[in-house]
């Protein structure tokens, strides 16, 4: 009876842990403030592009 109550406690544990990871991994990257939530931005590869046409 307890090694089923354990059994079935650490696969919650193990799923819930799971679960917790994938949404911390998709969660969006940026900040809050007062006007609300601001997305962090990409670059871009045309940007990228005239960045390094610039250098050379």
């Amino acid at each position: 009876m307890l090694e089923t109550f354990l059994f079935v406690y650490g696969i919650l544990i193990v799923a819930g842990s799971w679960l917790m990871l994938n949404g911390v991994a998709e969660a969006p990257i940026g900040y809050e403030d007062e006007d609300g939530f601001h997305y962090a931005t990409a670059p871009v590869r045309a940007d990228r592009d005239a960045r390094q046409a610039d250098e050379v």
